[in-house]
């Protein structure tokens, strides 16, 4: 962690200086509020409180806390609620709520009341006071509200408990006067209503102001006070370093003051407080050289102080999903923070941390099909662009559009910290590539995914949208990462979570030129993985309509919604890993493996016509070709003959079948339209169909089964077995029946 994110902010560092960008300089102390439901309090000048409001989201995101540690906050902190243990006054009128509470029983733990007091007047009174009320700060007007406040504070005669129950009447006094929630005031004294009636706990964030804010010309609660502390905590830090020590930076190679051994632990989204160089001296592998943290990598405090500053820079609220964003991890469920930026234009617009870290693969198009009926689906077919397409397709247009960023020195910086545990934080991934390497990252993704066959998934919208078939899909390297993790069980219809790939090999097989080696063992990784979930959504699926029961082996019709996404996902991923391993679908759809899948498929579709019209509809939960899908990954030549074991009944009623005439049209000579036929000279149509692609497959698959399946064969016949070849009935004629299975003379058949 140390060495990779110290490396990675030098060269933020760089790139900002270099655009002649300036950072703010942020005290370590000084961290961003926390994310949640939050209230203003504003105290009177002899610190009770006077008002209570609601603190906007859109506010709080501007604003800082002075925290040094877990212990001392301020003038924000947290409060666990309910305030009051009695739940059952939430229901008492508000006008007669005040003399109740001022006997109710606090909820709040000892703990938590002595932590409560500690950030109301210890901390300011003792660490504060001389920082923000001495020197240049004394005459800050910027402060002129801070110095208030904390003088407020210091009057006061209220303990913590006194506060607080000071705090809940000013609460209720702000109800009666229009500038506080009821709701909210409930949830502060009793607890938040769940939906089977009962109040639940919750945390509040409290941010401490002064009532008298017009007398100032900032009030605590402004972006430019947070400015002031942080500008006079600096000065008074700088001014304590008397007799410093001189050392050479090993980052800058400039001489400096010492940074010392603690560094600064900024407060950064989706993971928390994280060091920028931790060690800890107790563990004897970290001190083996009899020297631990900076004595083995000496820092200037300057130029930690720029490293500070630029990560909270780049990380800034107003930031995400231009230069951060949370992305998924391949271990965990706690997202990731992926950071990512050009090393020239630091400060555009470009929304790369959303090209690259969002997991929402889908469009909110417009019409598509209710049903998954040839009709209608033809016109409305989706295989437009996905939401990763369109959004990299917006982000390049826009880098095209600025001659710096199209030179060969343009460069992009992408690193990954994750969440190892409570104190510990690790760079996962750190890469800087060329722009032009984007540019030809996303052309490859995009040829990956639609290396595959004709493959359509049946996918129902959100509510009040109409359903859709989605082909040739292009996911996120996110979804992918997600993939990676879902063990699919239970006949796939289940899937449960796994140890994943980590963020680093995902992103190697989009950016990266070669990885050839990566793609085999991603490749080796997903087949366990998936391949219950593709044999599974190959089955046949019966479909309850008002006209009877209707049979389809439309791929994924009978998976459960959840289930098909997913689905879509892996497919391309299947295709991706191919197209890096230099499978492309016009060679490898000409190859024993898919094929021998397209003659399962068939042999399922002859299963099917016979049982719609030999045994009345009565269709089995598994057809033969699918239930000999897992042996014909291991064993083509095995699959087959036990596939032959059970067809010749079959064989023979598909000959009978596909021998029937067809009356031409009127004229004796043409062949009529499909449509205009009866349902019995369709059912002949379509066995005449089956019969001819069986014999073509027979042909092809000949002699070829007794080679084993490689792991490239397993992803092509599993990809062969889901496709579906489109139907055209154009000739009437059984050009080509079907004679006998792919096994050579003399083999046991």
């Amino acid at each position: 962690m140390c060495c990779a994110l110290l490396n990675e902010l030098a060269d933020l560092r760089r790139s900002l200086a270099e655009q002649g960008i300036q950072t703010a300089p942020w005290h370590p102390s000084l961290q961003p509020l926390r994310k949640g439901i939050a209230v203003i309090i504003e105290l009177d000048v002899e610190g009770s409180p006077a008002h209570v409001s609601s603190l906007l989201p859109v506010q709080a995101l501007d604003l800082r806390n002075i925290q040094p540690d877990n212990q001392k906050r301020f003038p924000a902190f947290n409060l666990d609620c309910p305030l009051f243990q009695d739940a059952s006054l939430a229901v008492t009128e508000l006008d007669i709520l005040e003399p109740l509470l001022a006997t109710a029983t606090l909820a709040c733990k000892k703990k938590d009341i002595v932590r409560i007091g500690r950030s109301l007047y210890e901390f300011p009174a003792r660490e504060l006071v001389p920082v923000l009320m001495s020197g240049s700060a004394a005459t800050n007007p910027v402060l002129g509200s801070t110095h208030a406040l904390l003088q407020a504070l210091a009057k006061s005669t209220l303990d913590a408990e006194g506060f607080l129950r000071a705090f809940a009447l000013a609460a209720l006094h702000s109800v009666l006067g229009g500038t506080l929630g009821k709701d909210l005031l409930l949830q502060i004294l009793f607890g938040k209503l769940n939906k089977n009636g009962e109040r639940d706990p919750w945390q509040l964030l409290i941010f401490l102001d002064i009532a008298d804010a017009a007398g100032f010309s900032h009030r605590v609660a402004d972006p430019a006070v947070a400015v002031a502390w942080s500008h006079a905590m600096l000065t008074a830090a700088d001014s304590e370093s008397t007799a410093a020590t001189i050392l050479r930076c090993s980052l800058s190679g400039e001489e400096g003051e010492s940074a010392g051994n603690k560094m600064p632990s900024p407060n950064l989204p989706l993971l928390g407080g994280t060091y920028l160089m931790a060690m800890n001296a107790d563990i004897p592998a970290q001190t083996r050289y009899g020297r631990s943290s900076t004595d083995i990598f000496p820092l200037a405090k300057q130029t930690v102080q720029e490293l500070n500053d630029s990560l909270l820079h780049i990380t800034a609220p107003e930031r995400r999903g231009k230069t951060w964003g949370p992305v998924a991890s391949g271990t965990q469920d706690k997202p990731d923070l992926l950071i990512v930026y050009l090393e020239k234009d630091t400060e555009g617009e470009l929304r790369l941390a959303s090209a690259l870290g969002d997991d929402d693969d889908w469009e909110e198009d417009g019409e598509s099909s209710d049903a998954p009926n040839q009709q209608v689906s033809e016109a409305r077919f989706a295989n437009g662009p996905s939401s990763f397409e369109s959004r990299t397709k917006r982000l390049i247009e826009a880098i095209q559009l600025k001659p710096d960023l199209m030179q060969d020195d343009a460069f992009l910086r992408v690193f990954v910290i994750s969440t190892i545990d409570k104190g510990r934080k690790q760079v996962l991934f750190d890469q800087r590539y060329g722009v032009g390497a984007l540019f030809r990252a996303r052309e490859r993704w995009i040829a990956g995914s639609r290396n595959v066959p004709p493959i359509t998934i049946f996918l129902p919208q959100s509510k009040g949208r109409k359903a859709r078939l989605y082909s040739e899909h292009v996911p996120t390297p996110v979804a992918v990462l997600k993939s990676l993790r879902q063990q699919w069980i239970r006949d796939g219809t289940m899937n449960q979570t796994v140890p994943g790939v980590d963020l680093r090999r995902v992103y190697s097989l989009l950016l990266e030129e070669s990885v050839e080696r990566e793609a085999m063992w991603m490749l080796e990784r997903l087949l366990p993985l998936s391949q219950v979930l593709l044999i599974r959504a190959g089955r046949s699926y019966t479909d309850q309509k008002k006209t009877g029961e209707v049979h389809t082996l439309q791929a994924g019709a009978g998976l459960p919604v959840e289930a098909r996404r997913p689905l879509l996902t892996v497919i391309a991923l299947y295709g991706i890993l191919l197209h890096r391993l230099g499978r492309y679908k016009e060679n490898y759809m000409e190859g024993r493996d898919y094929l021998l899948g397209q003659f399962l498929q068939c042999a399922d579709e002859l299963h099917l016509l016979y049982c719609e019209h030999v045994r009345g509809g009565s269709v089995p939960p598994q057809l033969i070709g699918n239930a000999a899908m897992p042996m014909a990954l291991e064993n083509p030549k095995k699959a087959v003959e036990v596939l032959g074991a059970r067809v010749p009944v079959y064989f023979a009623w598909l000959t009978q079948k596909a021998s029937t005439k067809i009356r031409p049209a009127d004229d004796g000579v043409t062949q009529r339209k499909f449509s205009e036929m009866n349902d019995a000279e369709k059912s002949t149509l379509r066995a005449k169909s089956i019969s001819r692609r069986l014999g073509e497959l027979s042909a092809e698959l000949k002699g070829k089964l007794d080679a084993p399946v490689s792991l490239t064969g397993r992803a092509e016949l599993l990809l062969g077995y889901l496709a579906r070849e489109p139907k055209t009935y154009d000739s009437p004629e059984d050009q080509s029946a079907f004679t006998s299975l792919p096994i050579a003379p003399g083999e046991n058949a």
